[in-house]
């Protein structure tokens, strides 16, 4: 089983590129085929980055915009052993984990 949880999924550059029988929507998470397992949860999926984050990426910097479809909106990811965020920052920041890299 594959675990996909608080991730933000952004602009996937091949979105418009599937035809039948995948979907557009299949850009954001791609499975090579139905055998394939996932469990899949609390994932902010958009086409348009600058929605989510506070400069282009260009900048390097993920950062999130205040976006309430992200901020307090993670899943709890303490059983993974994940305690830090991109920054190095607590990985707890709030009421409840934010989507993302990021902890705002």
């Amino acid at each position: 089983m594959n675990v996909i949880v608080n991730n933000m999924i952004v602009n996937p550059g091949s979105y418009n590129t599937y035809s039948y029988p995948r979907k557009p929507e299949d850009a954001f998470i791609y499975k090579l085929n139905s055998d394939v397992k996932t469990t899949e949860s609390n994932n902010y999926f958009s086409l348009d980055v600058a929605t989510v984050l506070t400069s282009g990426l260009a900048e390097i910097d993920y950062r999130l915009a205040c976006t309430p479809a992200v901020i307090d909106r993670g899943a709890d990811i303490s059983e993974f052993g994940i305690k830090t965020d991109f920054y190095y920052k607590p990985r707890l920041k709030g009421a409840f984990y934010d989507i993302g890299a990021v902890e705002q």
